[in-house]
Order: structure tokens, then sequence, then C-alpha cells
């Protein structure tokens, strides 16, 4: 059954159509994910939506080009009829010269947008693709260590959430730097090249260079290293919950759900526990769990088993004892 999700969107539906979609997004994860995309591909209508035009725009506008309409078409005023030769009776008026100008500025305020997104829709892909490798390293880890994600150290200079990713290097699931950085954000790009990090080299790092390093592991995304639960911390298991984050785009700064800013503070990349990849405007789940803060409000470890949230790789984990039964 096909759905009209723009009108859906823009509000233009009877309330039982409303609701037959609404029920439908809760049971359909593919809807949704074609409401997620068509959401952003509208995003840059947003700041025309309350945009109204003067009254009477159209009459005028009519009235004026009848005005200044002159007999000749534009091709019979540029060529002559004989042998396409210029002459003094068909060189551009000023009128022309105008139209000609706004044609132009038209065509560049369309295309210009059109150009930006669609570099803006290739590093979105790309980074959603960063993630899916990233995924299929994740599943493979848990594959063998008993269904458990990256477990990050409470103690040591690897207790720090972006710890993930040189775990995976060093069991052989991860290569390549250009897997943990966004192609979005504007970072210095020798970080991209240079050797992934493995735990041994992270030990080895002199005191000077730790912080350093720490920025080379834990790139431009967050991960989901578990929960603290009586004291203890529990890493997840690959439970395959499709609305449950394991790794995105890094939290930003600011703002009640703290967005990412890599893709422009209009979303976030996620990857989920099924291995699915999906972009998302709002910092929340459809369980309407905020995956950047934990159910008090803080950037912490989750609280329980369902409370996913995504720390910034520097984010260190607590010294509490380390359980990974009871789940």
């Amino acid at each position: 059954m096909k759905y009209d999700l723009v009108g859906y969107l823009l509000g233009a539906l009877e309330v039982a159509e409303q609701q037959d979609i609404e029920e439908a997004l809760q049971d359909d994860p593919r809807l949704r994910q074609q409401l997620e995309v068509l959401v952003f591909r509208l995003q840059p209508l947003e700041s025309c939506r309350h945009v109204e035009p003067p009254a009477g725009l159209s009459d005028r506008t009519c009235e004026l080009v009848a005005e200044n309409a002159e007999p000749a078409t534009l091709r019979e005023r540029v060529f002559s009829s004989r042998g396409g030769n210029w002459s003094d009776r068909n060189r551009w008026s000023i009128m022309d010269t105008v139209f000609a100008s706004g044609l132009v500025l038209v065509l560049a305020l369309l295309l210009f947008p059109a150009v930006l997104n669609s570099r803006h829709m290739a590093e979105l892909r790309s980074c959603q693709d960063n993630l899916r490798q990233i995924g299929v390293a994740i599943r493979q880890y848990s594959d063998l260590n008993h269904g458990y994600f990256p477990v990050i150290p409470s103690e040591g200079r690897m207790s720090v959430a972006g710890a993930y990713a040189p775990i995976l290097v060093s069991s052989g699931y991860l290569d390549g730097r250009q897997m943990v950085y966004c192609p979005a954000v504007q970072n210095d790009t020798t970080w991209v090249s240079v050797e992934p990090l493995t735990e041994q080299m992270v030990a080895d790092s002199a005191r000077l260079e730790l912080d350093e390093s720490q920025r080379q592991l834990y790139g431009d995304y967050g991960y989901n290293p578990g929960y603290e639960r009586d004291n203890s911390y529990h890493p997840h298991r690959n439970l395959q919950r499709s609305y449950f984050p394991v790794v995105a785009d890094v939290a930003g700064p600011t703002g009640t759900q703290r967005v990412s800013t890599n893709h422009a503070g209009l979303g976030q990349n996620v990857l989920f526990e099924d291995g699915s990849v999906r972009f998302l405007r709002n910092a929340q789940t459809v369980m309407n769990d905020p995956f950047y803060l934990s159910e008090r409000g803080r950037k912490e470890l989750g609280r329980n088993l369902d409370d996913s949230v995504i720390l910034e790789g520097k984010t260190r984990i607590p010294p509490v004892v380390f359980v990974k039964s009871g789940q």
C-alpha cells in the first residue's frame, strides 16, 4: 500500500488518513526510513514555508510584462531574418539585457543550491558507507566474543569510549583511518592517511603523545559502550535491535538533544544494532529515546539495558566493576 508521505508532512490529509500513516510508521521501519529521506530532501524549503508573497504581485507582474512587450520576438531582435547577420535595429535593448541578467540570476539561484545539495548527499552516503563497514566489523567481533560488542577498559589509556576502534583494528576486523572519519567534517586530512591505531600502539605512546593519539583513535564518530547498573559496567550484546544505536556521528556541543554538527546540524547518521544505517534529523530513536544523553539527561553510560547513549570518543569510562553476565 502506498502512503501520501508528502501530504502527511504538509498536514494536507484527512484525519483518518493521517492516523493510518502514523500507525503504519510505528510498525514499518522501511516506511519510517522513507519518511526520514523525504524530510531531509524537503529541508531546503523550510526557510520558505512561512514566506507570503505581496498582495497582487502576480497581477502587477503581468501588467509590467504587457507594458514593456514589443511585437518582435527575442530571436527576431537578435538575428535578422536573412543570414542571421547583426543589424542596428536588432541590437539588444535595455529590457533585453535586464531580462537576460534576471534569467542568469534565476538559474544561478536554482543550480547553486542543487550543487551544494549534491555534494552534501555524496558526503552523507560516504559517511553511511563508513558506518556500515564499522557495523560489519562490530558484528564479526561480537560473533567471536560471545555476542558482546567491544568492551572499553575502565582503567588506563584505553578507558575512553573511542577505544572501540583500536580494539577492532587489533582484532583484525577494521582497517583504514578513513572509516572513523566523517567525510562531511573539515578536519586535518593528514589524520585520515595515517596507520590505524592498535591497542598496543596506544599503550606504547609517550605520555606527551597520549592526547594526540586519543584524538586519532576516536575520529568523528561516537560509540555506545554499554550501561552502568549497581556500580557495575555492562557492555552491550548484539541483540539485533533495529531501534538501538551503537555508533553515530558525534554529538553536537549544544542543544537539548545535542544534534550532531557533522552534517551542518541537519541531523546525524546512525548505525543500529541490527547493522542498518539511517539518517535521523532528531537525536532520538523511534522509541523517543534521546541517544546522546542518558535517561537522566547526562552524557554518561546508559542506566539500563535499553538506555542507549552514544558517547563522544574522548569520554572516559568510570572505574566501575566490569560484568559480562546478567543482561
